[in-house]
């Protein structure tokens, strides 16, 4: 076998000159014959030296080295050490068992795809190949390789001269790895949250496993967070905290995180808790975010209704006393509006007493629900709407352009109250007086906005009721007013009603 080694390496390294036709070797022997001798011995000198430096290098690679014929059998001419040892053969055993011949050695549901991608490439004309393929080495154990080679087309045959490199390794972890992915799928598919990758510089996001689905987005969506706002993704009043949450990311922020109410697919929105981490290159910027979102609709809807137990009117399910305070006092500690004026209105229902005592408790109770059934519909839902008293409603409007507009909707109010309620067969005719006063002009704390707005109530009741009043200056000074019975500010009471 040792002879036969010698011989597949004289083919491989002689292999230029193998398949030179009959008028060139004829040539070379010419030369040679006429060359001086001296000169014929220092060329064979060179010729061996070169021979014996390439075996090395050869022999020495960190790879298997390998010329097959391009035969049906990938017929082995020369291998080097590292190619038997990768193969799992030794010479000797590879001729008397296999004849040479490779494709005995390729798993058997391999050997098609390696014989197809090695005829496509020859017949396309190119230089080379490259395939991977599992081998079976002789003590049955599978490994894999990495096949990169060149077609060296001579005038006769066509030869095979390879590198082959083992991959098992890398073919192990890349297993594990799409089996953890494939795990990591499943137990996302199994759980609320949704996951996405996000793209600092090109602001593209890629939605992971059922993300897109759920929110019916495109896998892969441009200019994020923009287009989400765009598009209603994000509903109006979550905007603020989603785009400061993106702001946070891009400026480098090792996390940011929010809670928004987001649209599904199937339009309807849904509270979700957002959270971003970055990612960061070997410059310390941050290159990449993977976002996950929580699912926390439930949550916060068991929160909303035990916040809606604790500041909602019972009888007419508007906001309560304190919950109405709170609320005006948070909007006025954030300043004026930026244009026109916010406004306070106290809505007062006249004669209530009469109605309770002609009619009693029970229908006085309807009057009050079906009062604020009236109320409600006229005013936005950023506006506050509470219940303060017994038969006292407060309003506050948001963003009014003129004081004309304060007027003309509490105008409004008087006109629905007029409209006659009937309970059980009962009719009764009921109205109510307003006073309004405006923020910041007549008042730039709750207090004393307060304060206007019952002037002007007062103003509106001794002016022979079912009418509306905005406060004035010269309706009075603050010395001089008295709070009426079950006004949000609690002052000794009097009987006017």
């Amino acid at each position: 076998m040792e002879g036969a080694d010698c011989m597949g390496n004289k083919n491989f390294l002689q292999g230029v000159s193998k398949d030179i036709g009959p008028l060139d070797n004829a040539d070379v022997a010419k030369d040679l014959k006429t060359m001086p001798r001296g000169k014929l011995e220092m060329l064979a000198d060179t010729l061996s030296k070169d021979n014996l430096l390439l075996s090395s290098i050869i022999s020495n690679l960190p790879a298997g080295i390998c010329e097959a014929a391009y035969d049906d059998f990938f017929t082995l001419l020369y291998g080097n050490d590292l190619f038997f040892q990768l193969y799992g053969y030794t010479p000797e055993q590879l001729i008397a068992e296999h004849q040479n011949r490779i494709d005995r050695i390729i798993l058997p549901e391999d050997l098609p795809v390696v014989q197809k991608s090695v005829q496509k490439a020859f017949d396309a004309g190119e230089n080379g190949f490259e395939v991977e393929h599992r081998i079976v080495r002789r003590s049955g154990e599978v490994v894999w390789a990495l096949i990169k080679g060149n077609f060296f087309r001579g005038l006769v045959n066509t030869t095979l001269h390879c590198v082959c490199v083992d991959i098992t390794q890398r073919k192990q972890m890349e297993q594990e790895l799409k089996i953890n992915e494939e795990r990591f799928r499943i137990a996302m598919a199994q759980m609320d949250n949704t996951i996405f990758d996000y793209n600092i510089s090109t602001r593209m996001m890629i939605h992971a496993y059922k993300s897109a689905e759920v929110y019916g987005l495109p896998k892969e969506l441009e200019n994020v967070p923009d287009s989400l706002v765009e598009n209603g993704t994000i509903h109006p009043g979550s905007v603020s905290v989603f785009l400061e949450m993106y702001r946070k990311i891009r400026a480098g922020a090792p996390r940011a995180s929010c809670v928004v109410q987001t649209r599904l697919a199937a339009g309807r929105y849904v509270w979700r808790k957002i959270t971003l981490t970055n990612i960061y290159d070997a410059q310390g910027s941050a290159v990449r975010a993977i976002g996950i979102l929580e699912d926390i609709d439930e949550q916060k809807r068991r929160e909303e209704l035990l916040r809606n137990q604790i500041e909602r009117d019972t009888l007419t399910g508007l906001f309560n006393k304190g919950a109405t305070e709170e609320r005006i006092r948070s909007i006025m500690g954030g300043g004026p509006p930026q244009a026109g004026c916010d406004a306070l209105l106290i809505i007062d229902i006249d004669n209530f007493k009469g109605i309770n005592d002609r009619y009693g408790h029970l229908y006085g109770d309807k009057v009050l629900a079906e009062s604020a059934r009236r109320i409600a519909p006229l005013f936005y839902p950023e506006d506050i709407i509470g219940r303060i008293g017994g038969d006292e409603f407060a309003v506050f409007l948001r963003q009014i352009p003129a004081r004309e507009t304060i007027r003309k909707k509490a105008e409004h109010i008087c006109r629905v109250f007029s409209e006659e309620f009937n309970y059980n067969g009962i009719i009764a005719s009921i109205s109510c007086s307003v006073g309004t006063a405006a923020f910041p002009d007549d008042g730039t704390t709750f207090e004393t906005l307060y304060q206007k707005a019952d002037i002007a109530l007062y103003e509106a009741k001794h002016s022979g009721k079912n009418r509306c009043c905005t406060y004035r200056e010269e309706m009075g000074l603050e010395m001089q007013w008295q709070p009426r019975g079950n006004t949000i500010i609690d002052k000794p009471e009097s009987s006017e009603d």
